[in-house]
């Protein structure tokens, strides 16, 4: 089951329209590979940056994350 708190950290993230205060550069973006919940993986474009983050884990959807700040 999800929790309350999971749910809100992910549609927040989906309905996310602020501006980055580091923005991605697009020329760093790269096809990754996306591991779906049933096996299956699919190559997707996937931003990248280097630096020192915070992260934390949705441990009830087995997920990890960054913290990243925004304007």
């Amino acid at each position: 089951d999800i929790t309350w708190t999971t749910l809100a950290v992910l549609v927040n993230a989906a309905f996310f329209k602020g501006r980055w205060s580091k923005p991605f550069d697009k020329d760093e973006t790269r096809d990754k590979l996306f591991h779906y919940e049933d096996g299956t993986t699919e190559k997707l474009p996937t931003m990248h940056a280097q630096g020192h983050f915070m992260y934390g884990v949705l441990e009830d959807v087995e997920a990890k994350f960054a913290v990243l700040d925004y304007q």
